[in-house]
């Protein structure tokens, strides 16, 4: 079997398997989030379903809100006018209203008025007896305290549940004493639950309850809902459908009405068709790159001679090098060349028959030892290393990659990396310094500021100086010689510090100095040096000078940005004398 046959078996193994892996991982992951996306959802269309019918609730306490606070129905609580009756509640105000039940009780908590209506037969119907049992039993729901009291919510009587809403009686300026409870009522039965799943466009059920072991304290306690409902309970019903529901709770907080919805399972499928769809993309594109890389093998398999010539004119350096002794029963090993290209040849300047057999560092004299010993460890231990070396004798840099191929072996590649590093010299420079002084720039003595800061460098000393006339100069001679003004005020500086002190032009005539181990009294020797100096190298007939602040960071706590800023202060208080 040729190489490029074993190759291509070996990748293609892996790309079968990966494409295995990758599949599985992702219909879990994809599945899973559109799982979480579908819960999600059908957990906001049943949020939809209790706010349509909590809507429906408090419509039904808004429509009550304008015969409860009526002078109207004030005074017919007091004096029993029929009239009141006969004219405000006929078959079409139920019809109109959508009512079942209107009743109106008594501060004692007697039913003084109670009507049923059947939309179905539009007919008056008596009121159940249940109802009224109901109240008895339950005065808060008409025995109002405060005129801004009422009540509503779900109540659960033999002949169904009721959309429940209750208003104390007042004026019609919502003034009491309270006379009474005005009530309406409406049946939630299927033609409302159908008009409610019209509304949000949902499937919704409500159903009465078989389980008791739902407890009160397994319900919401959202102010902002007018029914408690228990957490929303989404369940796969089978492959295509998906069934979210919850449980409610009736006006005195006790398990009512299941309210559910059944909505087919389209985000889910949707995940589903994405993953067959990426495993076929998957597959496709796995089966195009075992045919490419078929293709690509078959055409680079080349003979050793066709090999060799492309490893004498390829454009990096190889040498081929292997571990063994010197001569037969020497326990010294060194490192030996084996084959060099045409290119290393040229980097070196020395023959291939000159360097073929030999140690690497007869042959090499130019390598430094620790080049060698790199080598001799990658032949070792087979850990590839990358790193940059320097060759003294012709004055170059490498950038070296060397790896193992097999153990006591170790092949090198050089790249010439000599002009890359002059550039990248070049650029560090002119990061860091000041193009028309040579000075260091402010970017680098913010950070030398910053790294200075070190009890160790203590006391740390500054010097802010600012040239007074270089405007006068740029005016009078031009900016020519202000340039010279600059380059001759920055030689002074250097003439009068250290070699380690760091020296900056801060910005067009500003300078600052940075002494690390200089008392304050030392840098007040080296102002009046910078003074005189600068004095004497100035041949200008416009006076130039320069004022001059410091300040002198001696125990850690002091802020360095704060000792700047005395140094500067300090410098226009002089310059300002």
């Amino acid at each position: 079997m040729s190489l490029y046959i074993k190759t291509l078996y070996i990748i293609s193994v892996t790309i079968v398997c990966v494409i295995f892996c990758v599949f599985i991982a992702s219909k879990y992951i994809i599945l899973n989030s559109f799982s979480i996306l579908e819960e999600q959802d059908i957990q906001q269309n049943v949020q939809r379903g209790l706010g349509a019918l909590s809507s429906e609730i408090s419509f039904l306490q808004a429509k009550l809100s304008d015969y409860a606070t009526w002078d109207d129905t004030y005074a017919y609580i007091l004096e029993k006018n029929d009239s009141y009756i006969q004219t405000n509640f006929v078959e079409s105000t139920f019809n109109t209203l959508g009512l079942n039940i209107v009743a109106i009780v008594d501060v004692s908590g007697t039913v003084v008025y109670a009507k049923g209506y059947n939309m179905q037969t539009k007919t008056i119907t008596p009121v159940p007896t249940s109802f009224i049992e109901y109240l008895k039993n339950h005065r808060f729901l008409t025995n109002f305290q405060q005129t801004t009291d009422s009540a509503k919510g779900l109540i659960m009587l033999p002949e169904g549940p009721l959309l429940f809403a209750s208003c104390p009686i007042l004026t019609s300026n919502v003034d009491g004493p309270i006379r009474g409870a005005f009530i309406f009522a409406r049946y939630l039965d299927e033609p409302l639950i159908k008009v409610l799943s019209d509304n949000i466009l949902l499937p919704l059920q409500i159903s009465s309850l078989n389980e008791t072991e739902v407890k009160e304290d397994q319900f919401n306690s959202d102010p902002q809902s007018i029914i408690k409902y228990t957490p929303i309970v989404v369940l796969p019903l089978d492959q295509n459908n998906i069934s979210g529901s919850t449980i409610l709770a009736d006006i005195l907080g006790r398990p009512a009405l299941r309210l559910h919805i059944n909505l087919p399972r389209h985000v889910y499928n949707q995940g589903r068709s994405s993953v067959i769809s990426f495993l076929l993309v998957l597959s496709i594109i796995g089966i195009v790159c075992i045919a490419l890389i078929f293709s690509i093998l078959k055409r680079t398999a080349q003979s050793e001679e066709q090999f060799r010539q492309l490893f004498a004119q390829i454009g990096e350096g190889f040498i081929i090098c292997e571990i063994r002794s010197r001569e037969k029963g020497n326990s010294e090993n060194k490192l030996f060349i084996r084959e060099v290209n045409t290119t290393f040849e040229q980097m070196i300047d020395r023959k291939r028959n000159e360097m073929i057999g030999y140690s690497l560092l007869d042959a090499c004299p130019s390598f430094d030892s620790g080049f060698i010993e790199i080598c001799e460890s990658v032949a070792r231990t087979q850990i590839p290393a990358r790193f940059e070396t320097y060759f003294t004798l012709v004055d170059r840099f490498f950038e070296v990659i060397a790896f193992s191929p097999k153990r006591n072996q170790v092949v090198t590649i050089l790249t010439d990396i000599s002009v890359r590093k002059k550039a990248e010299t070049n650029v560090q420079y002119l990061t860091n310094h000041d193009s028309l002084t040579g000075l260091y720039n402010r970017h680098f003595f913010e950070k030398k500021l910053q790294q200075f800061d070190d009890e160790k460098l203590y006391p740390l000393s500054l010097i802010v100086g600012d040239l007074n006339g270089l405007k006068l100069i740029n005016d009078s001679f031009g900016h020519y010689e202000g340039d010279r003004v600059l380059c001759k005020t920055a030689e002074v500086l250097r003439q009068s510090c250290r070699k380690d002190d760091i020296i900056a032009r801060w910005g067009g005539d500003e300078f600052v100095i940075l002494f690390p181990c200089v008392e304050e009294k030392t840098v007040r020797i080296i102002c009046d040096r910078i003074r005189h100096s600068l004095k004497d190298k100035m041949d200008y007939t416009v006076p130039v000078s320069i004022a001059l602040g410091t300040a002198t960071k001696e125990i850690d706590g002091q802020d360095i940005d704060e000792l700047f800023k005395l140094a500067e202060d300090r410098m226009y208080k002089n310059k300002n004398l």
